[in-house]
């Protein structure tokens, strides 16, 4: 029992590092597919809960898009819509710019 449990154990093993290999296990820097108009981000106000962050919030806005943005290009417009104010530093109850984007 113990050989076919380290068998099964060692396969399971191979599997991962041909599927990391193959596939990989984490996501390539997605393109940037958004739309401006006028150089304007669009954005939604928002009064962070404890527990919040900036990428959190986004998530939480985007959960039905299928639309994927790179972190950068969320924190970068976070601080633009928000400029006296640093995406790791936002304070619980206050109210924030966070961008949207569109599918």
């Amino acid at each position: 029992m113990k050989r076919l449990l380290t068998v099964l154990f060692f396969m399971f093993f191979l599997f991962t590092i041909y599927h990391d290999i193959t596939k990989g296990s984490l996501p390539s820097k997605p393109e940037d597919h958004t739309k401006t108009i006028d150089n304007t981000i669009s954005y939604i106000e928002w009064r962070v809960q404890p527990g919040d962050t900036v990428l959190s919030i986004y998530e939480h806005l985007a959960k039905d898009s299928h639309h994927t943005v790179a972190i950068e290009k969320i924190i970068t417009d976070f601080e633009t819509l928000n400029p006296t104010v640093n995406a790791a530093n936002i304070q619980i109850g206050q109210v924030y710019k966070i961008p949207i984007y569109e599918d």
